[in-house]
Parts: structure tokens; C-alpha cells; sequence
């Protein structure tokens, strides 16, 4: 995902597969013990869509982060 944003691309990983598994096997050719588990939707994001300028709160790093042996 860094990887992409360093070239300009967007990215929006993708977990919820299990209802399109038929579908995403028959178009991969997967083996029946084959299953997608997770994804990733990749492209240019449409920064005027709304959805795009959404403000999500985030919790500070020191609400769920302990640093050990980085004193300096």
C-alpha cells in the first residue's frame, strides 16, 4: 500500500470475500481447497467524491503504543 502511494495510486484493502468466493474462483481458475481470503482495490482516487474527504478521528499513538529502548 506504501508502495502504491509513493506512485500516486490510492488504495482500500478489501476483507469481506466470502460471499463472491464462486465468482472470484471461477475467474482466478482456484482448485476447490483455493480460497481468496482478503484484497486490495488499487487506483486513483476521485479526491472530490465526499466519500474521499471523510475526517476520521484516530486515536493518538501514545493510546495504544508502548515504546521500549528508544529513549535516545
Amino acid at each position: 500500500m506504501l508502495a502504491a502511494q509513493v506512485r500516486g495510486l490510492a488504495t482500500c484493502p478489501q476483507v469481506s470475500f466470502v460471499r463472491f468466493q464462486p465468482i472470484i474462483a471461477e475467474q482466478l481458475c482456484l482448485g476447490p481447497e483455493e480460497l481468496v481470503t482478503c484484497g486490495m482495490s488499487l487506483g486513483y482516487a476521485d479526491e472530490a467524491a465526499p466519500v474521499n474527504r471523510l475526517d476520521m478521528p484516530r486515536e493518538p499513538l501514545h493510546g495504544f503504543t508502548r515504546w521500549l529502548g528508544f529513549d535516545g
